[in-house]
């Protein structure tokens, strides 16, 4: 008999406009229970839109969500006792946060791809606790689109070249370690070229996007499917973003046909413009190979869209001008800026006193070069109107001489590319 299931993703109030982004992460698993035959709604909302008479309420959080999520777990609880309430989403990484889930009271916590776990939850596979989640196989995972039609998705969309633009995600993982980012299983899946290809065209002829923003932690990486992708894409008419690597998407020929096939901007993480930053977080990146990748990418016709961050271990006022020079440098047609905020799934945090065994520092930890502070889950944000809160120092630098620096140097960085983030397209009005 099937199960009644609510999948919750806790609206984004700290956004610039929270419906830029639809929640994919749901919208997968609710494709993927429906396929199951299990009865399922979606919501992408506040408490108050909690309905009752669910056998099981998921909810997807990241750590800036988390707060909001455990609300909704106690007022599920108070309302609907016998109910059961999953925790999934990208909090539940960091072994610790998963744990805590736990004891606060969510009957099962999935840690990874929730789609098989939920469904043995449903199924009475599971007798409560963590569950690590189960990758898909390739034809499932080829098989599987999100459930676009569980939400109004006209509603969505993230402003690109005047209009509004549909997310996706062509593959799951990311095959690189940087230390400040998520805990990654050096994984990546990958859906063929055929199936990315299908999807475009239902966005296209279903919904009538004509706008596409990859989702894909680094959408260059597979280069056989990719140019079979973009070589699909030249007669659809999209325009579209992406994000990239400078260190393999480095390649006339490939920037050239990415343009010809709607590509009209590039999102890439320089993070600094100090190798000595770059080398202590693992980015394996070089700073003149990220100058030689973007002034390549401007020379196709391609905007770059630069994102920088300040307070990463080892920051100085040095490395602050380092950064500074490379963007006037290269001056990127738009740029992300951010302070460091240091998640409990990054390596940074979790192995934040381990001794590096190799390398220039060896013998020293990531303490020698960071200092972290509590950090409570709501201001782990790194995307809002205004970001005030550092809860990072480095020895060369306090916690308010890098709120600072970043607020001077946001400003500069807005006279050096013409352009303000907080101002990009027309936020929160209607497609």
């Amino acid at each position: 008999m099937p199960k009644k299931v609510l999948l919750i993703s806790p609206l984004e109030d700290f956004l610039l406009n929270p419906k830029e982004f639809p929640p994919l992460g749901i919208l997968y698993l609710s494709s993927y229970l429906k396929q199951q035959g299990q009865e399922v709604d979606v919501l992408h909302g506040n408490i108050e839109d909690i309905k009752k008479e669910y056998d099981f309420y998921g909810i997807s959080a990241s750590t800036v969500q988390y707060p909001k999520a455990n609300l909704f777990l106690q007022y599920i609880k108070q309302k609907q006792s016998g109910a059961k309430v999953i925790l999934g989403g990208a909090h539940t990484i960091a072994p610790r946060c998963s744990k805590e889930a736990l004891e606060d009271g969510f009957d099962y916590v999935v840690v990874g791809q929730g789609e098989k776990a939920f469904l043995k939850i449903i199924e009475g596979k599971e007798n409560g606790g963590i569950i690590v989640g189960e990758p898909l196989n390739q034809e499932e995972l080829d098989t599987l689109l999100p459930d676009r039609e569980a939400i109004n998705i006209l509603e969505y969309g993230y402003p690109l070249e005047g209009g509004r633009a549909a997310t996706m995600i062509t593959a799951r993982g990311c095959p690189y370690r940087c230390s400040f980012c998520s805990i990654s299983s050096g994984r990546v899946m990958f859906r063929t070229a055929e199936k990315v290809l299908e999807e475009i065209g239902i966005l296209k002829n279903k919904y009538g996007f004509d706008k596409l923003l990859f989702l894909d932690d680094s959408f260059t990486v597979n280069r056989e499917r990719l140019i079979k992708v973009l070589n699909g894409m030249k007669n659809l008419g999209f325009k579209y973003r992406c994000y990239a690597r400078s260190d393999n998407s480095n390649d006339r020929k490939l920037l050239e046909l990415m343009r010809e096939s709607g590509c009209v901007e590039i999102g890439v993480g320089i993070e600094s413009g100090s190798q000595k930053i770059l080398d202590l977080t693992d980015k394996k990146t070089k700073v003149d190979k990220n100058v030689e990748f973007i002034r390549m990418v401007q020379e196709v016709g391609i905007k770059v869209n630069a994102f920088v961050m300040i307070g990463l271990p080892g920051e100085s006022r040095e490395t602050i001008r380092e950064t500074r020079r490379f963007m006037e440098m290269t001056k990127p047609e738009r740029f992300g800026y951010n302070i460091f905020t240091p998640h409990p799934d990054s390596d940074i945090v979790i192995n934040y006193e381990k001794l590096f065994t190799s390398g220039p520092h060896k013998g020293k930890s990531f303490k020698d070069f960071i200092t972290i502070y509590p950090m409570p889950y709501e201001k782990a944000i790194t995307k809002s109107e205004s970001i005030n809160d550092c809860f990072i120092s480095t020895p060369d630098l306090s916690r308010q001489d890098i709120t600072d620096a970043y607020h001077e140097e946001f400003e500069k960085f807005v006279k050096i590319t013409g352009f303000d983030p907080r101002k990009r397209g027309e936020r929160g009005k209607s497609k």
